[in-house]
């Protein structure tokens, strides 16, 4: 088995609009199986966040608005269409308005896809819409190299793996400056490296490893 990672940039409030990268950033991730949303955990007055403040759940949150609004604005122009051509009849049609506008409705309430009921028919049709708030999310809380090293729980931390866990989501802890490090060194070097630190691996192997468990 195979996993391929895709990074892609930060979202900011107001993409579903069009904002920073947009649309172009959504699409990009539609085919994806599952996201995996980094959040930064850590303070340091040296690294401006662009929100002023270092907030996980906040930044969470503003996300997955952005998320649920573009599948939203997607359902409902799905839906007028669908709706349209299923006048003529057609049975698979009608099915795949029906399942549109109960989409419509939950989401419009502010829901994720993926909470609703799907009986066995109605998933094979909503794999079709590639709803990005159907799909499931892992959350990496990028943290200190201190916390990191010491297996520090934060309350940044806590706030995030609480957030994740009443979503039915996990967190996998890693550290952005020592990852970046990583990179940089052979396999007997990061061996060396990672020792300093008391980890048995990288960031990259638990985030692959939570991963294929998700999926």
């Amino acid at each position: 088995a195979s996993l391929d990672l895709v990074d892609i940039a930060g979202l900011v409030k107001g993409a579903s609009q069009g904002e920073g990268l947009g649309n172009a950033f959504l699409s990009n991730i539609r085919e994806m199986n599952a996201l995996a949303h980094v959040v930064r955990c850590f303070e340091d007055e040296n690294i401006i966040h662009v929100n002023g403040s270092v907030d996980p759940v906040r930044d969470a949150e503003i996300i997955e608005t952005e998320l649920l609004l573009s599948d939203l604005d997607s359902l409902e122009r799905k839906f007028d269409k669908t709706k349209r051509l299923a006048k003529n009849g057609d049975k698979k049609l009608k099915f795949e308005a029906e399942l549109l506008e109960k989409l419509v409705n939950h989401c419009g309430e502010g829901f994720w896809a993926n909470s609703l009921d799907y009986n066995a028919e109605e998933l094979e049709v909503l794999k079709t819409f590639h709803l990005l708030t159907n799909k499931p999310i892992l959350y990496v809380a990028n943290i200190s190299e201190e916390d990191i090293a010491n297996d520090n729980t934060n309350k940044n931390l806590e706030a995030l793996i609480n957030y994740a866990s009443s979503k039915n989501s996990s967190v996998v802890k890693v550290c952005a400056s020592i990852e970046q490090e990583i990179s940089t060194l052979s396999k007997e070097e990061e061996k060396l490296f990672l020792a300093e630190y008391n980890l048995n691996e990288s960031g990259l192997n638990k985030i692959v490893k939570t991963s294929f468990n998700l999926l």
